[in-house]
């Protein structure tokens, strides 16, 4: 399986900001944890030759999108956008499905593209699943969805001031055994070096639920300085 260069990170935020197009008061704004389950839809593809294009970059960009009753997605605006990219997000927003609700709802998601300075064919061996077994790839939502629990990233505080202003991040690729729940695999596919310890040390006290199916689940993060954001497999 091929899998993207690029970081998609997607989070849902309030669409109580005044950017963007005029905003349809029609649908209620929401919260994050006042929507829905999304039950369907494309994650967006961007080209190779975008990849290449902006390699090495990261760009933030903010999606606002109209759920109607029956979970449709019936709008989606550009309220910070990114021109290479725009129209295969949007394409990607419009095929998304919530389950159904009363009443039609707005939010925001946004994304940060991070370009990776990695090869697809650097990208495909980090993603390589556990040693002899056949691993579940989830959306990073949906990995989190099934985390019961966390250690939060703490970064050095010489790293914090050493690259001020700068992106500190890393890019990690997780899995979690079926039995225990228990992370059991880090790789780091990108990101400042000097980043990796503290973030591969608190991944490995992740836990998920068990697992069913008896097959490990696995994701793609992007931690950075401040929060974290989801690096979206392909």
């Amino acid at each position: 399986m091929r899998h993207s260069a690029v970081a998609l990170s997607a989070a849902l935020c309030l669409t109580a900001c005044a950017h963007g197009p005029p905003v349809d008061t029609s649908y209620r704004a929401a919260r994050a944890d006042e929507l829905p389950e999304r039950v369907a839809g494309d994650l967006p593809q961007l080209s190779d030759a975008l990849k290449r294009r902006h390699a090495g970059e990261v760009a933030e960009t903010r999606y606002r999108i109209y759920v109607d009753t029956d979970g449709a997605v019936r709008r989606v605006d550009v309220v910070r956008g990114f021109a290479d990219a725009d129209a295969e997000i949007v394409r990607a927003l419009g095929t998304w499905r919530y389950t159904p609700r009363a009443d039609r709802v707005r939010t925001d998601v946004r994304f940060t593209l991070a370009f990776a300075r990695h090869s697809p064919e650097e990208i495909n061996a980090a993603m390589a699943d556990p040693p002899g077994q056949r691993a579940r790839n989830l959306p990073p939502p949906d990995f989190r969805a099934q985390v019961v629990e966390e250690e939060p990233v703490i970064f050095p505080q010489n790293l914090v001031i050493k690259y001020a202003n700068r992106d500190l991040h890393v890019v990690a690729r997780l899995c979690a055994d079926a039995a225990t729940g228990r992370v059991n695999l880090v790789r780091i596919l990108d990101g400042v070096p000097e980043a990796e310890g503290p973030v591969v040390e608190a991944l490995k006290r992740w836990r998920v639920r068990p697992q069913p199916d008896g097959r490990p689940i696995c994701t793609l993060l992007h931690i950075y300085y401040g929060g974290e954001s989801y690096w979206v497999p392909r």
